[in-house]
C-alpha cells in the first residue's frame, strides 16, 4: 500500500494531534506480522490507520478488532474490509482505545472457550504509557502484545529501579510478561516522518499469579503516587499509617525507602504481606 497516495485519493492530511504516523516499510510490516505470532489467534489492533498492518493481521488471524479514533481512517477501513476476501475477520470499533469497552473486545476475540487474545499496535507516542497501563489491567485476557513505540517510551517498560523511566507500568509488565525488542525502526519507515527512532516490543506472558498481578497493580499506583515521597508516607496515605507500618514490616522494607528504590522481588513480598494481614 502506498500510503502517501491513499492519503491524498482520500484527500487526508496525516493528523498531529493524533499523533498520526503512518508504517510504510512493507519489510517491517511482515516483520510485526511475523513477531505477533497471530495465527489462529483473535487480535486487538491499536490505531489501525489506513489498514497496512489490518491487512495482513487479517489473512493469518482468526479475527481483528480493529480500534481507531479517527472517523477518516474509518471510512479507509471500512473499504478495506468490503474489498478484502479477508474481510469477514475485521471488526472496526470507532472509538479512543482509552475508553473503549473490553468486555466488548473479550467476547469477540473469544474462541472455543479461550478469552486469550494478542495485542498488536502502533502506538501514538503522546499516549503510550497510558495505553500500556490500561492494557496491562487486560493481563488475565491478552496471552502477548506487539507494540510499536517511541524507543524512549520502551524504556519504560523494561527500566530497572533507580531510574527515573522506572515506576508502576515496569514493575506490573515486568511480573506478568517477558518483553524482548523485536525490531528498531528509522524515521523513514514512517510516514509523515517523525523527530523520534521508534522500537517493536514483543511481550509475552509468563507464568504468573492472577490474584498478585491485581494487587501489584493497586499496590504500586499507591507507592508512586509521590516519587519524592518514602514508601512510608505514601502508603500511609493509602491505606492508613498503622497498615502501612506493619506491611513494610512484614515485607521487610525499610520505611525510608523510595519506591523507585525497590526491586520487583520487594513488591512480590508486599503483596504476599497484604495477603498475609488481609
Amino acid at each position: 500500500m502506498n500510503i502517501k497516495n491513499k492519503l491524498n485519493s482520500l484527500s487526508i492530511t496525516p493528523n498531529k494531534a493524533l499523533g498520526q504516523n503512518f508504517l510504510t516499510d512493507e519489510q517491517a510490516i511482515k516483520k510485526i506480522v511475523s513477531v505477533s505470532d497471530v495465527r489462529d489467534f483473535g487480535v486487538l489492533e491499536i490505531g489501525p490507520g489506513l489498514g497496512a498492518l489490518t491487512s495482513e493481521l487479517m489473512k493469518v488471524s482468526k479475527k481483528v478488532v480493529a480500534v481507531e479514533i479517527d472517523v477518516k481512517m474509518i471510512d479507509a477501513l471500512n473499504d478495506l474490509k468490503n474489498e478484502s476476501e479477508f474481510g469477514e475477520k475485521l471488526i472496526l470499533v470507532h472509538d479512543d482505545i482509552l475508553k473503549t469497552d473490553f468486555a466488548f473486545i473479550t467476547k469477540e476475540l473469544s474462541f472455543d472457550f479461550s478469552q486469550q487474545y494478542k495485542v498488536v499496535g502502533n502506538l501514538p507516542y503522546y499516549i503510550t504509557t497510558p495505553i500500556c497501563v490500561r492494557l496491562m489491567k487486560q493481563h488475565e485476557h491478552i496471552c502477548q502484545l506487539t507494540l510499536m513505540m517511541q524507543r524512549e517510551a520502551a524504556t519504560r517498560i523494561t527500566a530497572k529501579p533507580k531510574s527515573e523511566q522506572y515506576g508502576p507500568l515496569s514493575i506490573v509488565s515486568q511480573y506478568i510478561y517477558d518483553t524482548q525488542s523485536a525490531l528498531e525502526l528509522s524515521p523513514q519507515a514512517y510516514y509523515p516522518q517523525p523527530d523520534v527512532f521508534s522500537t517493536v516490543i514483543t511481550m509475552k506472558k509468563r507464568d504468573y499469579d492472577i490474584k498478585k498481578a491485581n494487587m501489584l497493580i493497586k499496590i504500586t499506583n499507591i507507592c508512586f503516587a509521590m516519587r519524592r515521597k518514602t514508601i512510608q508516607n505514601n502508603l500511609s496515605n493509602g491505606c492508613g499509617k498503622e497498615k502501612s507500618q506493619k506491611l513494610l514490616s512484614v515485607a521487610n522494607i525499610p520505611p525510608s525507602a523510595r519506591a523507585e528504590a525497590l526491586e520487583l522481588e520487594d513488591f512480590i513480598r508486599l503483596v504476599d504481606a497484604i495477603a498475609d494481614i488481609d
